[in-house]
Parts: structure tokens; C-alpha cells; sequence
């Protein structure tokens, strides 16, 4: 009941993110109909056009508003509860609003535009949150860091160090976590990438063992480095052995 753009607003308010097909359809309206409300209604800014495109996504202001709030408070809390963590996962800030997967990003990328929340592709975070250590905690990263160095190929094992303190090192690349207890420093890391990828530019391939040898490391370090290797796409395995991708 009511006027048609009311029943459209309604309809829209029960669906959360929607297409004109959607809308028309909850609004029992065709979709020519359906367009010339909803153009009028993003004219007034009751409704918001998400995104663009042969089929748009639209969300009444109202909703937008409760997803932004619903977020903001989302991530207020999980930044108090983990201060060191760059943001919040995506897929976990999704399952807190409870949208579809291209509803959710048409409402994030909204957000991100009017700056209540910025991302860099597998968090989000507010646009106020920074990671800063604690003069305890940067000292525990220091002395970490240098015994990295200190060990180069053959670093101990990370639970030497708080895990949220190596995640920031991570996330700020100074650390390069290759395996489970497996953490090199950066530009150690870097180091043995580019000897790798040297070795297998001359020999065309490389082994665990040829690893062992060239760095002087153990099976454990060999393995987790070239691993690491694989995910960045930089060798692919083939048998027993890598090539360069």
C-alpha cells in the first residue's frame, strides 16, 4: 500500500543491496516503472546508486547509513581488541553485515570514497586505525629482528617474539613468515630469493639439495624458502624440482 515510491523505498529497505530486477520484483512494479523511481529517488538522495554499469546496484540512504554504522563500530572493536593487526579480514567484516559478496564491495568501495574506511584488497580498517608499537614492544621487534639477521639462512623459531608483534613486522615486510616456525628477515630473504633465482637462471632448474648447498642451510630451511617462492610466483614446482616461472 501507499504511493509507489514509498513501496519502492520499503522493498529496497527489506533487501539490503539490490538491481531494478530485484526491486521491481519485491515491488511488484515492472522495471520501466521501477527505473524512472528510482531515478528520481537518487535525484533526492533517498536512494543511492552504487554502482554502475548495464544492471546498477541501489541502496535506500537509510540502509547505507546502518551498514556504515554497523562497520565503523565492527572495526572500532576489533582494532581495540587486536591494535597490531592491519584491519579486519574482509570476508569477516562481510559476515558481520551480512551482505552478498558484490553487495558488499559496492558498499565497501562507497565507503572507502567518503573515507570512513580504508582497504588494501584482503583487510579493511578505519580510516583513523595506525599500527604503532609500544616502546616494550618495539624492543622485542629489535631484538628480534637482529637475531634474524644475526642467523641469516637459519633463523630460530618465531615463537621467540609475540605472534601480533610479528604479524605488524609481516604486514610492514620487514619479516617474511615461509612456513609454520619458519620467519626470515626481509632482506635476508630477498637475498636468497635473488641467489635462487640466479642459480636457476644458469642451471635452468634447481633441488632442495642445490639449495642446501647454495646457502649452506638445512632441508627445513631449503624447503620452506622455496615454498615461499612458489606462492609468490617467482618458481613453480615440477617433480622434485623448480623452475622459474
Amino acid at each position: 500500500e501507499g504511493r509507489p515510491q514509498d513501496v519502492l523505498v520499503h522493498s529496497l529497505d527489506q533487501l539490503g543491496v539490490a538491481n531494478v530486477n530485484q526491486i521491481a520484483a519485491a515491488a511488484h512494479m515492472i522495471s520501466d516503472e521501477t527505473q524512472t523511481i528510482l531515478s528520481n529517488l537518487s535525484d533526492t538522495g533517498q536512494v543511492i546508486r552504487l554502482t554502475e554499469g548495464a544492471l546498477p546496484l541501489f541502496i535506500t540512504s537509510a540502509t547505507l547509513d546502518s551498514f556504515r554504522t554497523q562497520a565503523i563500530n565492527a572495526l572500532t572493536e576489533y582494532h581495540g581488541r587486536y591494535p597490531l593487526r592491519r584491519g579486519m579480514p574482509r570476508q569477516e567484516l562481510r559476515n558481520r553485515l551480512a551482505l552478498t559478496a558484490s553487495g558488499f564491495d559496492a558498499v565497501i568501495n562507497h565507503l572507502v570514497c567518503d573515507e570512513t574506511v580504508s582497504h588494501d584488497g584482503t583487510t579493511i580498517r578505519s580510516t583513523s586505525h595506525t599500527v604503532t608499537l609500544s616502546q616494550s614492544q618495539k624492543r622485542e621487534a629489535d631484538r628480534f629482528l637482529e637475531v634474524l639477521r644475526e642467523h641469516r639462512y637459519s633463523p630460530p623459531a618465531w615463537n621467540k617474539i609475540d605472534a601480533e608483534i610479528l604479524g605488524a613486522l609481516a604486514d610492514r615486510r620487514e619479516v617474511v613468515s615461509a612456513g609454520p616456525d619458519v620467519v626470515f628477515s626481509a632482506e635476508v630473504f630477498d637475498e636468497m630469493r635473488e641467489k635462487v633465482v640466479e642459480f636457476c637462471q644458469m642451471n635452468e632448474e634447481v633441488s632442495i639439495n642445490d639449495v642446501r648447498e647454495l646457502l649452506g642451510t638445512s632441508r627445513k630451511y631449503s624447503l620452506a624458502l622455496l615454498e615461499q617462492l612458489d606462492r609468490d610466483n617467482v618458481t613453480m614446482r615440477v617433480g622434485d624440482m623448480r623452475v622459474l616461472r
